[in-house]
């Protein structure tokens, strides 16, 4: 058992004391007027009554278990119940059948308290959202059954009899077959409540018996023995049966609430103290209140600081608050596992930040390398598919460095030109193909126009005319530019006048050349598969050839 509090044994110094006083007025009550005697009486019942009220405001605040709050609340009402209609049929009740029928209403808490205690018994040790089977609500039908046999007993007599031509009154009754049908209902749903009481107030996996209940329990069975046997002595000592069984039957619910056998609202700053939280709880003032074993004492400058935000007190310990209504609450929080993975964090950010920054160079560094491979590459491409004109180029610079003639300089010259600007023109060209893999026909048209504008050096007009308005696949491109590249080359020594024409049809584009020199152009069909070749009277040379839009190929 805990020890008690202060408040605790305040209140109960004061609850004897107020029983203490009603029992004085009881024994006072009977050397005194009448009149005297009936305010005593009712003084002693308004004392009785107020410390019923006063348990049941305090169960409703204290009892946490749902079920078993409203079934001792139903105790309390009934309690108080009986002890009104107890103070109005002695003190303000004179009529015969009045005092009758409030005798009967006894009946009703008689009845229906033992039954309220069958059933907190049966909560006992349930979680709090416990709620009993419906049958047990089937034990109402008895207990309502012999109430309706005792209020209406005037009827048939069945309870209570009366002598023929008497008054019926308590006074000259006599016990009949209900009363003592009524008293084994009673008895047994005391018993089953008291035997499932001591059954329950067992603790778990121990023989250890919680006493307190039972010692209430045997007192009031022994009152009912006693008061039946009618003694004088106990009833001028104890003979107010309602009084004594109401006392009683709190006392029995009190020793369970203090025993723990039903929980309570109650113990909080006892339990606190014991925790194993390091917290402590402070006024307004950061004046400590309330505190548990293993917390720390802390100024209030520093209780002032952590009220704000989190304080960290060590490396491993945070100091945090929370507002309260009148004050704060700060605890402890051990944070030494969480320093402990936030260092173990920051090492492996540190690693990562190590690797990440090798990996980026190595990244660069292959991406950089990949940027040279494929730059070689496309130079590569660019050498393999120019390399016949590059050997024409250094042929022509042996031949105008060993000429003095200034009018086969200036000729050689020219086809410099124009073989420089293929080369240029084809790099392009190769450049454009593995990025965009087509080539509009813009960019064709300016590689058409610069070689034919360069001829005019060599002293041969061109021209090239292209009737095209979608792009063209890089291989199509380059063959029209191959083709009108490997004509000029041929005929560069007689070249007079050179015409391209190129149209689009449905799926296939036509190429027409026509160039007027003296060289023979027929031999160019065994570079260009496809290749139709004639030559009319004039001299001038017809080039004719095709390709799909949609051909890799030629």
């Amino acid at each position: 058992m805990k020890k008690p509090e202060k408040k605790d044994l305040f209140i109960g110094v004061a609850v004897v004391f107020l029983i203490a006083a009603a029992i004085s007025l009881r024994y006072f009550g009977r050397y005194t007027s009448d009149s005297t005697t009936i305010t005593l009486g009712v003084l002693r019942s308004a004392i009785y009554i107020f410390l019923m009220v006063a348990w049941g405001l305090s169960i409703r605040v204290r009892i946490i278990h749902t079920q078993i709050r409203r079934y001792l609340l139903s105790v309390s009402s009934l309690i108080i119940f009986w002890l009104i209609i107890r103070t109005v049929k002695y003190h303000f009740v004179s009529g015969e059948d009045a005092q009758r029928y409030l005798w009967y209403l006894y009946y009703l808490p008689m009845l229906f308290i033992p039954l309220m205690a069958v059933f907190i018994a049966l909560s006992l040790g349930k979680s709090e959202n416990f709620r009993l089977p419906g049958l047990t609500k089937l034990l109402y039908i008895p207990s309502v059954l012999l109430f309706l046999a005792v209020i209406t007993n005037d009827l048939h007599q069945f309870v209570f009899s009366f002598p023929e031509g008497s008054v019926f009154s308590d006074a000259n009754s006599s016990y009949a077959a209900g009363y003592y049908i009524i008293a084994v209902w009673i008895a047994l749903c005391s018993a089953a409540a008291f035997i499932t009481m001591i059954f329950k107030c067992r603790l778990p996996k121990s023989e250890t018996f919680l006493w307190l209940p039972t010692v209430p329990m045997l007192m009031m069975i022994i009152y009912g023995f006693l008061y039946n046997m009618k003694l004088r002595w106990f009833f001028l000592l104890a003979g107010d049966f309602t009084v004594s069984v109401c006392l009683l039957t709190v006392a029995v619910f009190e020793s369970c609430i203090d025993c723990g056998l039903i929980q309570s609202n109650t113990g909080y700053e006892a339990l606190f103290s014991v925790s194993e939280i390091k917290a402590q709880i402070t006024d307004e003032s950061f004046e400590p209140r309330f505190s548990s074993a293993l917390a720390r004492r802390f100024s209030k400058e520093t209780l002032k600081k952590a009220s704000t935000a989190a304080l960290r007190l060590d490396s491993g310990t945070l100091l945090k608050s929370s507002k309260l209504r009148n004050g704060y609450v700060f605890w402890q929080e051990d944070i030494s596992e969480l320093t402990k993975v936030i260092s173990e964090l920051e090492l492996i950010q540190e690693e990562l930040r190590d690797t990440g920054d090798i990996l980026k160079a190595e990244s660069e560094q292959k991406a950089h390398w990949l940027q040279i491979t494929e730059k070689n590459r496309l130079y590569d491409l660019v050498e393999k598919q120019t390399a016949s004109q590059v050997a024409l180029l250094r042929s022509l610079l042996l031949e105008l460095k060993g000429t003095d003639d200034r009018k086969t300089a200036q000729h050689l010259l020219g086809k410099i030109v124009a073989v420089g600007t293929y080369i240029k023109r084809k790099s392009n060209l190769v450049f454009i193909e593995n990025q965009k893999k087509s080539v509009s026909v813009g960019e064709l048209r300016l590689c058409l126009n610069e070689t034919a504008a360069n001829l005019k050096l060599c002293g041969a007009e061109c021209r090239a005319v292209l009737n095209l308005e979608n792009p063209l696949c890089a291989e199509n491109a380059n063959f029209i530019y191959d083709l009108f590249e490997a004509v000029i080359e041929k005929s560069l020594d007689s070249l007079s006048s050179l015409l391209i024409f190129a149209e689009e049809d449905t799926d296939l584009i036509r190429i027409n050349i026509c160039a007027s020199c003296k060289e023979d152009l027929f031999c160019l069909g065994e570079s260009f598969p496809g290749l139709s070749v004639q030559c009319d009277d004039d001299g001038l040379i017809y080039l004719f050839a095709e390709c799909r839009k949609d051909s890799d190929g030629r």
